[in-house]
């Protein structure tokens, strides 16, 4: 597995293709709204066995306190914040025998969820289109993303070879790689 054009970017997808996906598997992040979201789609694209696949980033949830920070599943994207700071609807997790500091949850990249994506489908975001508070935001996603892309990598690769081997799922909560593959050489373009 390697990254498009060989660098950690940030890319939106089609929101018919992921209504399509969606119809084939009920795991596909998907839900009609976004499509009115200035963060829709939003995620990393990476190759595997010669297809495209995205990688989506997903908002933070307050269930999200209670997660490791990485696993084989997903890496959360954090940084680290003075434990007195408090912000308004932002998802802190405690960080372990430390005082003074605390971990300022941002984002989750959820390789659980990532699906076969065709030419076309997918465009680069344009960081600086974006309104400010969002510039920001994906800015710090960005950094954290590239300082993880050796983790990203592997997991990802591991999580689609076992999915591969198994045929199927590999779980109620992972994406059918092998059925929205196949999907995605039947979608009109």
């Amino acid at each position: 597995m390697e990254f498009l054009n060989n660098e950690i970017r940030f890319y939106e997808i089609d929101h018919d293709y992921m209504r399509y996906l969606y119809g084939v598997d009920s795991k596909v992040y998907f839900h009609e709204t976004y499509k009115k979201h200035v963060k829709p789609y939003v995620g990393i694209i990476a190759t595997i066995d010669n297809v495209k696949y995205f990688i989506p980033l997903t908002s933070a949830k307050p269930k999200h306190r209670k997660h490791r920070l990485t696993t084989k599943d997903y890496i959360l994207i954090y940084d680290i914040v003075n434990k007195n700071i408090t912000k308004s609807k932002a998802i802190y997790k405690e960080k372990k025998d430390d005082e003074e500091e605390k971990y300022h949850i941002l984002s989750i990249l959820d390789m659980r969820k990532m699906v076969p994506v065709p030419n076309g489908l997918f465009k680069k975001i344009d960081f600086n289109s974006l309104p400010l508070n969002y510039q920001f935001l994906f800015y710090k996603e960005h950094e954290f993303c590239k300082s993880k892309q050796d983790k990203i990598i592997e997991n990802s690769t591991n999580l689609y070879n076992k999915t591969k081997e198994k045929g199927k799922a590999l779980s109620k909560f992972h994406c059918d790689y092998i059925k929205l593959e196949k999907a995605m050489l039947q979608y009109n373009l």
